[in-house]
């Protein structure tokens, strides 16, 4: 699993459709995927099924394919709302979960832990309106396993995403 943080990136429109595709354009470029059009065409069906809001600032775009190489979870943070994303909303935060055609039981187990963690509500108040250092660090010392402990009794323990890689890029576009 790949874990990738971008912070107040700049995009020539904030607006759903160039986001989407300069987003899954970074990750095209580190690797995680092969196929950005069929990963944005994916996002875009998913979303037309309904929204996938968590809170007034922070959305979880996700889509399953072919075209995405190992399981990713990114967390965009864009320089402003992208202002078609959900009517009423000032959407600027995002974490993106994209998943390969085929999951190990290894890699379920993470998304399985990583979702249970979503559920904390202090976890997302900080996803959702955090600064950019209480973000990083809470990513960075986030154990995204099945492990006993890795969400102990509410509280965020820290630990090591083990084999897990992560991207940090903080303002500005590649």
């Amino acid at each position: 699993m790949n874990i990738r943080m971008y912070w107040d990136i700049e995009l020539p429109s904030y607006r759903r459709d160039t986001f989407l595709n300069e987003s899954i354009s970074l990750l095209a470029k580190i690797g995680d995927i092969t196929n950005q059009t069929q990963i944005v065409q994916a996002l875009n069906a998913r979303e037309r099924q309904g929204n996938t809001l968590l809170s007034q600032t922070l959305a979880l775009p996700h889509a399953q394919s072919g075209g995405i190489l190992t399981t990713v979870i990114a967390y965009v943070k864009t320089k402003k709302p992208i202002s078609d994303w959900q009517a009423g909303c000032t959407v600027d935060r995002f974490i993106f979960i994209l998943l390969p055609e085929h999951l190990s039981n290894h890699e379920s187990r993470e998304l399985k832990a990583f979702f249970r963690l979503l559920a904390d509500d202090r976890v997302m108040e900080l996803l959702s309106t955090g600064s950019e250092l209480a973000v990083k660090t809470m990513i960075d010392n986030q154990q995204f396993t099945s492990h006993e402990g890795a969400v102990n009794g509410g509280n965020i323990n820290p630990g090591s995403i083990g084999s897990q890689h992560h991207t940090y890029k903080s303002g500005g576009r590649e």
